[in-house]
């Protein structure tokens, strides 16, 4: 079977207010106007998602809730798990998606993001705020994915300012 794996990073966030915590930090301007229209250009490559699973992050649950209209509406399942998680905290989780799920986004933070995407497919590719990094991987389930260290192939990385005209 293979599985599809959308690896997205959080869109620019807020630092105008220094009496937040990192994780209640919200979205800013530029990150509320990037997350709809990357997730529109998402859904015209026709990567939805079957199942989202999200940091519980203030800026990653932001992100999410602008990307879901144009992704199925599906709700994500917000977990602390994934904050500021490194691949040896993001692995098992994936590892425990059902089978039936064959689109599998989770969205969360860097360094851990980049260092992921390293994990799985063995090139360094920089993941800078909205970020979403499509990946594939050929497996008779997610438990056996992740098993397969840098052999998942990079179909795309959407990036915001590279987004085609009607998309940007």
């Amino acid at each position: 079977m293979k599985f599809r794996l959308m690896v997205i990073r959080h869109a620019k966030s807020s630092w105008k207010d220094d009496d937040l915590s990192d994780h209640e930090r919200p979205l800013n301007k530029r990150g509320k106007n990037d997350a709809p229209k990357v997730a529109a250009y998402l859904k015209h490559l026709k990567w939805i998602p079957d199942l989202c699973i999200s940091s519980d992050s203030k800026r990653t649950k932001q992100t999410w809730k602008r990307m879901q209209p144009f992704l199925g509406k599906l709700d994500a399942e917000y977990t602390q798990a994934l904050y500021h998680a490194e691949p040896d905290d993001v692995l098992p989780i994936i590892a425990d998606v059902e089978n039936d799920v064959k689109t599998l986004a989770i969205v969360g933070h860097n360094p851990g993001w980049e260092e992921l995407v390293e994990w799985l497919t063995g090139k360094n590719i920089r993941m800078t705020t909205c970020n979403v990094a499509l990946l594939t991987c050929k497996a008779d389930s997610w438990e056996e994915t992740v098993e397969k260290r840098g052999q998942w192939s990079v179909d795309k990385v959407v990036r915001p300012k590279d987004l085609p005209k009607g998309f940007s």
